[in-house]
C-alpha cells in the first residue's frame, strides 16, 4: 500500500511551514557570524597598522581588501565585508599630568557589507562604532 495524494500534500505543507520558520533564524545567525568575523578582521588590521606605524612612523591608507592584504600583510580572504583604512590627520589628545593637549596621527578602519548602512568602524584607539558613530565598544582608559 502506498501513500495517497492527500498524505503527500500534507507532508509537503508541513515541511514548507517548518522551512518558513527556520530559514530566517539561519539567516540571522549567518549575519551575526559574519559581523563577528568582521570584528576579528578589524582588530587584525588595527594591529597591522600599529606595527606599520612602529616600523615606519606613518599609518598606511588602504582602499580595499586587496591593498590591505598586500600592504599590511593581513589575511582577510573570504569575508563578505569590504575593508577600507582612512587616515585621520589630527586626532585630539587630551592633556595629562605629563603632557600637554595636542594632536596625533590616526586612522579609521571601516568594514562595509552590501549597503552603506551596514558598517562597523574601528579607530586607532580601539573604539568600535556602527553607522551614526554609535559607540558599541570602547576599551578601558
Amino acid at each position: 500500500r502506498g501513500f495517497t495524494m492527500v498524505e503527500l500534500l500534507i507532508t509537503i505543507i508541513i515541511l514548507a511551514v517548518l522551512a518558513a520558520i527556520a530559514i530566517p533564524g539561519f539567516s540571522r545567525t549567518r549575519l551575526k557570524n559574519d559581523a563577528s568575523q568582521a570584528v576579528t578582521y578589524l582588530r587584525a588590521i588595527r594591529l597591522a597598522e600599529k606595527m606599520h606605524f612602529a616600523k615606519n612612523g606613518v599609518y598606511l591608507a588602504c582602499a580595499n581588501n586587496a591593498f590591505i592584504q598586500a600592504d599590511l600583510e593581513t589575511e582577510i580572504a573570504g569575508s563578505p565585508y569590504t575593508f577600507v583604512v582612512t587616515l585621520v590627520a589630527n586626532v585630539p589628545v587630551p592633556a595629562t599630568a605629563t603632557a600637554p593637549a595636542g594632536t596625533k596621527p590616526g586612522f579609521t578602519i571601516t568594514a562595509t557589507r552590501g549597503a552603506a548602512n551596514n558598517t562597523i568602524t574601528l579607530d586607532q584607539d580601539g573604539v568600535f562604532a556602527t553607522k551614526g558613530n554609535q559607540v558599541i565598544y570602547q576599551p578601558a582608559a
